[in-house]
């Protein structure tokens, strides 16, 4: 039995992780417009939903549970941290992760976010990443030529 304290852990935090990071990316809202206090006409307007983080994922099981920080749930997506959690970490990588991708995606093709700051969060929090090519081409787009010389130093025996 190792030594510490037990772990908060419980085997139900795998589905409240899928389904904590399952939210739909937007909301459409009513918007009434009165006149005279008569309902006139209702307008749709498409709001962005908070995107599902670790963090928040803590403050949930915090109010659900009792405290759980941050880096205990850090501590549970890492494998070689406990074999029991290893189907967290699974859900985690394999489930959640590409669930926020799929959310940032939808939410940016929405327009809602800064460009500027969408890339930078797509970068830091997904495998997206700026796809550069580089093309080496010679003259006019002919082979490059390479010369190589080669010194002979004469004191050199052969």
């Amino acid at each position: 039995m190792p030594a510490g304290r037990p772990t908060k852990y419980r085997p139900e935090f795998v589905q409240e992780l899928i389904d904590f990071y399952s939210v739909e990316p937007y909301e459409d809202i009513d918007i009434p417009h009165y006149k005279k206090g008569e309902l006139v006409w209702t307008d749709k307007k498409r709001m962005p939903t908070k995107l599902p983080t670790l963090v928040q994922f803590a403050k949930h099981l915090t109010k659900k549970y009792k405290k759980i920080g941050i880096r205990t749930v850090y501590d549970w997506i890492d494998p070689k941290h406990s074999s029991y959690q290893e189907e967290f970490s699974h859900a985690y990588t394999r489930v959640a992760k590409p669930l926020q991708k799929d959310f940032l995606i939808q939410n940016g093709l929405q327009g809602f976010n800064n460009p500027l700051y969408a890339k930078f969060i797509a970068i830091n929090l997904t495998d997206m990443r700026d796809k550069i090519e580089n093309t080496h081409t010679g003259p006019e787009g002919g082979p490059i030529e390479t010369i190589v010389h080669v010194i002979v130093d004469p004191k050199e025996k052969k």
